[in-house]
């Protein structure tokens, strides 16, 4: 029987048990205690409060094979891209290709993991996983996907501002590439120390008496923690760029305006726009991707979670964060006429590609006298009878 005034918390319902005239308070998924006043889950954990019918209301086996061919395309992707920049001595030999290089290796090792994991999802989503394997994939997601999406962040940025030294004259292309390497190296190390930080705050679940690394479930001070880290890489970076963006336009406007007088400022605009789109799209496209999770995971609560819509638009927007990487051939080495030239005259690929083609078309050349060769003896046979 429900109570006459509810004394529960966070939308929790109040009732009388018949037989003792307690007064009780049942929860939702979210909260615990005798008033449902104890959060179960830290505010990055929203997506515990989508309960498993939600979840299972739509085929979440069709969500991983989508997952595991996204993760083939960005293994291809960064596969390729990395042949391009490091067979290229014009590129490896400078500040921007070894960024580019490393850009493109942590994207290839971060595709191998989520195919791997995406695979087995595949394959054993319908029973149970050990603990140890259940561990072992918490530690590589939690750890190495995490640091490998900020580093890929920052790495995009790097690029950026890296071209934009170069526009301005600050540094030359052919620079010392101890630069590059320090701030590389910086990276892959403060990268993954900020993601650990946040688990020495982790609190116990309501369920067990020690903390589940997996889950993450931090205390208020570990989700400070979080999500200053979190903000800083998700934020900082975007926000760096349009920056230099703003001074890049800046620079090469009064540029163009110099040369010609007469030009208009929108005509300049759209000049530079399309000479240089191959500077600006790279990592707006990769933004553009990434921040809808971003901002979703900040508007989320538990509460809020329990949807179908919910429920399927955290699978959309997960697609789409994992398919930056599938672009990165596409967005740093096809639009750039120099990388695609490096592309088919240095990688591997493309010098196979090349030959491939060569040979296919002295064969049709082949086949083309041989047919020739042949119509005219016929025609000569034809004559002489």
């Amino acid at each position: 029987m429900l109570c006459v005034t509810n004394f529960c918390q966070n939308n929790g319902k109040c009732f009388i048990n018949d037989t003792t005239t307690i007064s009780y308070c049942l929860c939702n998924r979210c909260f615990t205690g005798n008033q449902c006043e104890i959060e179960r889950y830290s505010k990055n954990l929203w997506m515990y409060g989508i309960s498993k019918e939600n979840k299972i209301y739509y085929n979440p086996r069709n969500e991983q094979i989508i997952l595991s061919t996204i993760s083939i395309i960005s293994f291809v992707s960064n596969l390729l891209s990395l042949q391009t920049f490091l067979f290229s001595k014009k590129i490896r030999i400078t500040n921007l290709g070894i960024y580019l290089i490393l850009f493109s290796l942590t994207g290839l090792i971060n595709s191998i993991i989520q195919s791997v994991f995406a695979f087995l999802n595949v394959a054993y989503g319908s029973k149970k996983a050990s603990e140890f394997n259940r561990l072992i994939q918490c530690a590589f997601i939690r750890l190495l996907v995490y640091s490998f999406n900020f580093c890929l962040y920052w790495f995009c940025l790097c690029i950026a501002v890296e071209r934009i030294l170069i526009e301005y004259a600050l540094v030359s292309l052919y620079d010392s590439r101890r630069r590059s390497l320090i701030s590389s190296i910086l990276l892959y190390i403060l990268i993954p120390l900020s993601n650990l930080l946040p688990i020495l705050f982790g609190r116990k679940d309501y369920s067990y008496n020690s903390y589940d690394f997996c889950l993450l479930n931090f205390t208020p001070v570990g989700y400070t923690f979080y999500s200053i880290f979190y903000y800083i890489n998700y934020i900082a970076a975007p926000l760096s760029f349009t920056i230099a963006c703003i001074f890049i336009f800046k620079h090469l406007i009064e540029h163009r305006l110099n040369l010609v007088n007469d030009e208009s400022f929108r005509s300049s605009l759209i000049l530079i726009l399309s000479k240089h789109y191959d500077f600006f799209l790279p990592p707006l496209v990769f933004c553009l991707l990434t921040s809808p999770y971003f901002i979703f995971d900040k508007f989320m609560n538990c509460l809020r979670a329990d949807s179908i819509t919910v429920s399927r638009i955290e699978s959309v927007i997960q697609l789409l964060d994992n398919s930056a990487l599938a672009l990165a051939f596409l967005i740093y080495v096809y639009l750039s006429k120099i990388y695609l030239k490096e592309f088919w005259q240095t990688s591997p690929f493309g010098r196979f590609v090349i030959y491939v083609k060569e040979r296919f078309t002295n064969v049709r050349k082949h086949q083309m006298i041989v047919v020739g060769t042949n119509q005219r003896l016929e025609v000569s046979v034809i004559n002489t009878k």
